[in-house]
């Protein structure tokens, strides 16, 4: 009778922080994921009986609720704005931070103008928003370029206020921006 190899645990990690903070975590369990930070443009990582995929946040819902990954660390904000139907065992404490509103601090608010914000988390901004019974139009963009949305278009069209997410303290993201704290996550 000859054995079957056992397939490897698949994990699906998201790059940066979280994937720092999360190999120190498999460390404490006795896993080794230093191929992982590999000087290489690789994806997917043989880690012993774990096969790391680094992956972007917004990919590592996809892969697991595909089957294509069996477990994947990803933060809340990401799980919320996917609206997959995952189950969630545990939070890890890891990858804290804050989604704010933000808009710049010499725009003018007229109470009865369009409200247009900019955001990656388009779900989780209209949800803040019908919480607060505020209306307004939320336009998608990824990354960087919902911070960068107020070049390149003219007056009209420019986004009033933005979503953005991250671990600022007490910070803005920015001198030149009003943040108003929207929810930790």
């Amino acid at each position: 009778m000859s054995s079957v190899p056992a397939r490897p645990i698949i994990v699906a990690l998201p790059k940066g922080r979280i994937l720092d903070d999360s190999a120190k975590i498999f460390a404490r369990a006795g896993y080794d994921l230093s191929p992982a930070f590999a000087e290489s443009r690789k994806l997917v990582f043989e880690c012993g009986p774990l096969r790391i995929l680094v992956l972007r946040n917004s990919d590592i819902v996809t892969y697991v609720s595909h089957g294509a990954a069996d477990v994947g660390v990803v933060g809340s904000d990401v799980l919320d704005e996917e609206g997959a139907d995952l189950y969630e065992p545990l939070d890890l404490g890891i990858g804290r931070c804050q989604m704010i509103v933000a808009e710049r601090v010499d725009a003018t608010v007229d109470p009865q103008a369009h409200l247009r914000i900019a955001t990656k988390y388009p779900r989780t901004t209209k949800a803040y928003l019908v919480r607060r019974g505020i209306t307004a139009e939320v336009i998608k963009l990824s990354g960087a370029q919902a911070r960068r949305s107020h070049r390149g278009l003219d007056r009209r069209n420019r986004p009033r206020a933005l979503t953005l997410e991250g671990a600022f303290g007490n910070k803005s993201p920015s001198n030149r921006v009003c943040c108003r704290p929207f929810r930790v996550v």
